[in-house]
């Protein structure tokens, strides 16, 4: 006989489903170890049990007073669910995540009942609620001062990619030197709205306003360090505009309409004052300031002559601070006769050109000699106006050349003034702006030059202009004698030459000279 196996068979038989009424402490004393008997026995108080068969891993019972809602219980734990028939034989069934109490678990299994009659996945609302409840805390925690530090990491990537000019990064930075304390900087960014942007700024505008009235009772041409917001209404304005840039530029959490914009645009702002200082070079102070500035290129602490010559330059070209101090030997072009500020350096981030004039070449040909006498770097790439004494080894600081000259003539003159200078003594008189706007390098809608040869043009036409006024200041004061028997002066043909250069342009070349002066009058 062969040998036999015997195999015992489990006979699973389907029980009808436990349905009761749950109570707290029905559900608190089940008990894994016993199951109900099914058909369900009821002695009033309690199910009637009986051992669970070994083969049992859970086991569950309903609810008949909330639709759905139902307990099961493994060796180890208890938890509700709820459930809810497709069509078919199928059904969905969600563990409930409220586990607190049966009265939480009833309200949680009716909202996820009806969820799923819709077809929803409870669970998917639940994540869509947590990542909301994460997002929320995170907006919370992302503060206006996260969004700025954000914001100046942006810009210093900016410019390591030379879309971003050094000088805008810095102002960055001094924001947060400045704004550091505010009530802003510790709000969240999802939070900042106008209320919160007129809290802060609202004190610091009126702050400097009565700063700047209070200074202007005083005789003070020279500006004192910065100390802080509270004296500055130039520089509060600088804030607000960058704090009102960074919020635009952030991609974090925020209301709707930029705070910023809606509270300066509803709020009458104090105006920054334009200095309109001029250097007046026709009057006995105007003329004894040149003089004491061409006599300190000759001074014996050589930075001293060097920042006369930087300076001077500044005089005869009207270029910004930056830009002269930056300019470097390979931008001098004798043979073209231009020198050229170079797009990092100018305000437009475009190429600015000046002519170059007699008196022009001369200082910059001297400066590069005496670079040579002090060992100053003399290459092509090197700056043309050297500053050793400082980290980045160009000018911070011209202002000592300026106090000796405030207390030689009394004069406060700065570089912007001189730059003023330029547009009112050469264009000033024809009101030519297409034209001031090209030679101090303004950026318009209208290019004034696209080419090499339109280039050259205009160059050739300022050159005119520039070595007149070069020639008359020379002679202003006593470098060169002025002419005795000249009807007009080189500065005052060329005047002329412009005036009637402008006359063509409009058209009344053609008219003579009493029906051109008799048009004048009636207008």
């Amino acid at each position: 006989m062969p040998n036999s196996t015997h195999i015992d068979k489990v006979i699973v038989v389907k029980r009808e489903t436990v349905k009761v009424p749950l109570t707290a402490t029905l559900v608190k004393g089940l008990d894994f170890k016993h199951w109900p008997v099914s058909p369900m026995q009821w002695n009033g108080h309690r199910l009637v049990t009986e051992p669970t068969p070994p083969h049992v891993k859970d086991w569950t019972i309903r609810d008949t007073v909330t639709r759905g809602l139902g307990v099961r219980v493994t060796p180890n734990a208890k938890s509700y669910f709820v459930q809810r028939k497709r069509k078919g034989s199928t059904s969905d069934r969600w563990v409930l995540t409220d586990q607190r109490s049966l009265q939480d678990a009833r309200v949680q299994a009716a909202n996820w009942y009806a969820r799923m009659a819709d077809g929803g996945n409870p669970t998917k609302d639940i994540k869509d609620i947590a990542q909301a409840e994460a997002a929320i805390k995170a907006a919370k925690s992302y503060t206006f001062a996260l969004a700025f530090a954000d914001y100046i990491k942006d810009g210093e990537a900016r410019v390591a990619a030379l879309t971003l000019r050094p000088a805008s990064l810095k102002d960055r930075k001094v924001v947060v030197r400045w704004m550091a304390d505010s009530d802003l900087w510790s709000t969240p960014l999802a939070l900042v709205d106008t209320p919160i942007i007129k809290t802060t700024f609202e004190p610091l505008f009126a702050a400097a306003e009565r700063a700047r009235r209070a200074k202007r009772l005083k005789d003070e041409d020279e500006p004192k360090k910065r100390s802080g917001l509270a004296s500055d209404l130039a520089a509060v304005h600088k804030v607000l505009t960058y704090c009102k840039a960074c919020w635009n530029w952030s991609k974090g959490t925020k209301v709707a309409v930029n705070p910023f914009a809606a509270w300066a645009k509803n709020t009458k702002l104090p105006k920054v004052g334009r200095r309109q200082t001029v250097l007046a070079t026709e009057s006995k102070d105007g003329t004894a300031w040149l003089q004491g500035l061409v006599a300190l290129r000759d001074d014996e602490n050589p930075i001293i002559a060097m920042l006369a010559d930087y300076v001077l330059i500044a005089t005869l070209w009207g270029g910004r601070r930056t830009e002269l101090a930056e300019i470097r030997w390979v931008d001098v072009n004798y043979g073209d006769i231009w020198a050229c500020f170079a797009p990092e350096t100018t305000k437009g981030d475009k190429a600015h050109y000046v002519p170059l004039t007699p008196w022009a070449t001369e200082i910059l040909k001297e400066r590069h000699e005496k670079n040579r006498a002090q060992r100053w770097p003399v290459k092509r790439g090197d700056r043309v106006f050297p500053y050793p004494t400082t980290k980045t080894g160009k000018i911070e600081d011209y202002r000592p050349i300026i106090r000796k000259l405030k207390e030689q003539t009394g004069l406060w003159i700065r570089l912007h003034d001189l730059r003023r200078t330029l547009a009112t003594s050469v264009f000033g008189f024809a009101g030519d702006l297409g034209t001031v706007s090209f030679a101090l390098g303004h950026t318009s809608d209208k290019e004034v030059t696209a080419d090499y040869v339109h280039r050259q043009a205009a160059l050739a036409a300022l050159r005119v202009l520039y070595h007149g006024r070069e020639k008359h200041l020379r002679q202003l004061i006593g470098l060169d004698a002025a002419p005795a028997s000249a009807a007009f002066t080189d500065f005052q043909k060329s005047m002329i030459q412009t005036i009637q250069n402008l006359l063509k342009q409009a058209g009344f070349d053609k008219l003579p000279p009493t029906d051109l002066a008799e048009l004048l009058q009636a207008q």
